[in-house]
């Protein structure tokens, strides 16, 4: 390691003007004030279960606000089910480590603080009796995703599109579409005038100008590994926000799976409402039932077919809530990192998936990618981001001087989303692996390849060099010897012909048990390229050097 890769420090809100210091300050207390809202509109009468539920889950979000704003210590959570016990003890690490004092949203890491709020969140639903299953960002996700139809129509026609052509430019389309997933959002479509085909090329070539904006860009590498075709690939995709986000990450699962790129896709979102628009099991249910039920035929196609393809799974681990960062999944969640590490690719979506996969820290601009992700190093992913908090990692030199050039000691293009980063890690293991693909055989059918001269010329010749050898040592054919030449150099004549003529493989007299596996491998041959291809110029080069000799 060199010595200038060390650990940086993590992000916290103890700075002022930090994005972090913004969030405890400004956007944790409005997004919270907004849930009170939602509440007091859903559940407005204060005299029914619902209502009275709903004002207890009020009162306990204004002390959680009270606690943001005046820098008092966290309290634990109420131990109602596993997951947040897990936060407690990780809490009582927080304190141990750094003294109770420190403890608060201030002092302790960004990550954490983030992650206690919506936790508490869901310990306050779970005190209740009528609001356990209760999910104060549904609306707004629901919302988003009908305000994305146009998208979505255009994604769902391009989609039938690319299935019945076969003349597909697979990497392009990948490539489109790992685009569509970081940027879709950011499209206008303003002037589509509602044609799906326009709005397609409109989104299309809008990617193509958002191009300079990734600053880390290893897309093409991404679609080529994924338009390699092998058996039995398993693609992970780690969700970020629902709605349209959640849609582009299905057409792309969709156009790998149908394409026979991959064999299964796993999809992987939370178990409780989190961060607002993250995908949990009942926004995964809801937006393939909606789209299953749209008026338009394309969309309702993929809904439906979503809602029963097995090779889509939905699964919401833990530890995608737990407080910690990614680094740490090897040693909490070891059965989750091993199988992310023996799958094809993981895709991380989204700003805090990627804050977590390198920490959540202060690092520098050009610290490397695979020091910053540490032991998740060693799991081949793909993470797709548009920057919306104060750390990034792996930038060129080229792009550091641009980015101060531009915006000088302002780091608002941290916070923005303008800026994007879409960064492929592969394991040393991995593009050994990927480098040392096993090669096509040799085959006489290559002309002038080496073995075409075996087969066209050297053969036959050896073969009449032992044709005269018999008759100049056995000349006299009334002779037992000579009867025994003889009959060898008809033989000889017949694999000559099979030669010429590229006539099937014949089997071989079983006289002894080295014959007999002869003939098994043959058998074999023909099970595998069928006997028609079972011949000196199809099979093998090996196999047929040695067919001859026996």
């Amino acid at each position: 390691m060199p010595q200038t890769q060390q650990i940086a420090p993590l992000l916290k809100a103890n700075i002022k003007g930090s994005y972090a210091f913004c969030a405890v300050a400004e956007r944790w207390p409005k997004i919270t004030t907004k849930v009170i809202n939602q509440l007091r509109s859903d559940f407005p009468n204060v005299n029914d279960d619902n209502g009275k539920d709903a004002e207890t889950v009020v009162s306990k979000i204004v002390v959680l606000q009270s606690i943001m704003r005046e820098k008092k210590m966290f309290v634990e959570l109420v131990p109602i089910d596993g997951h947040l016990v897990v936060f407690n003890e990780e809490l009582q690490k927080l304190k141990d480590e750094g003294g109770e004092e420190h403890a608060n949203f201030t002092d302790a890491s960004w990550l954490f603080c983030g992650c206690y709020v919506y936790a508490k969140l869901h310990e306050f639903f779970l005190s209740t009796k009528t609001l356990k299953e209760y999910d104060p960002f549904a609306h707004e996700k629901n919302r988003a995703l009908f305000a994305s139809r146009p998208h979505i129509t255009a994604l769902a026609v391009e989609l039938l599109d690319w299935e019945k052509d076969p003349k597909t430019d697979v990497k392009g389309v990948i490539s489109r579409l790992l685009q569509v997933a970081l940027w879709g959002n950011k499209c206008d479509l303003s002037h589509s005038g509602g044609d799906p085909h326009i709005i397609a090329d409109n989104m299309f070539t809008q990617l193509d100008d958002f191009r300079h904006a990734i600053l880390v860009d290893d897309v093409e590498a991404a679609a080529e590994l994924l338009a390699t075709k092998a058996n039995d690939r398993t693609v992970h995709i780690v969700f970020d926000n629902a709605g349209l986000e959640l849609v582009t990450d299905l057409v792309l699962a969709e156009f790998l799976v149908a394409r026979g790129l991959v064999k299964n896709v796993v999809f992987h979102g939370k178990s409780f409402p989190w961060y607002v628009s993250d995908v949990t099991p009942d926004d995964y249910s809801w937006v393939l039932q909606t789209l299953a039920k749209d008026s338009d035929p394309a969309i309702a196609i993929f809904g439906k077919r979503w809602l029963k393809r097995p090779e889509f799974s939905f699964r919401h681990e833990e530890f995608w809530t737990r407080p910690n960062c990614f680094w740490d999944m090897k040693a909490v969640a070891g059965s989750l990192f091993e199988e992310l590490k023996s799958s094809a690719l993981t895709i991380f979506k989204g700003d805090l998936n990627y804050r977590k996969l390198v920490g959540d820290r202060d690092w520098p601009y050009q610290i490397d990618y695979k020091f910053a992700l540490q032991s998740m190093s060693e799991v081949p992913l793909f993470a797709l981001r548009t920057l919306k908090a104060d750390t990034v990692c792996g930038l060129s030199d080229e792009n550091v001087k641009m980015l101060k050039a531009k915006y000088g000691a302002d780091k608002s293009w941290m916070v923005s989303s303008d800026w994007a980063v879409a960064q492929l890690n592969l394991p040393l293991y991995f593009t050994m692996a990927l480098s040392q693909q096993i090669a096509p055989l040799l085959k006489a059918k290559v002309v002038g390849s080496y073995a075409h001269g075996d087969v066209t010329d050297r053969y036959p010749k050896r073969l009449t060099k032992v044709i005269n050898q018999l008759r100049r040592e056995y000349p006299n054919i009334n002779e037992d010897s000579g009867k025994d030449a003889e009959s060898v150099v008809s033989k000889i004549l017949e694999i000559q012909a099979m030669m010429r003529e590229k006539k099937t493989l014949v089997e071989l007299d079983p006289i002894d048990e080295h014959l007999v596996i002869y003939n098994k491998e043959l058998k074999k041959l023909i099970t595998e390229i069928g006997a028609e291809n079972a011949n000196f110029f199809d099979a093998g080069w090996m196999f047929i050097n040695h067919s001859p000799c026996r």
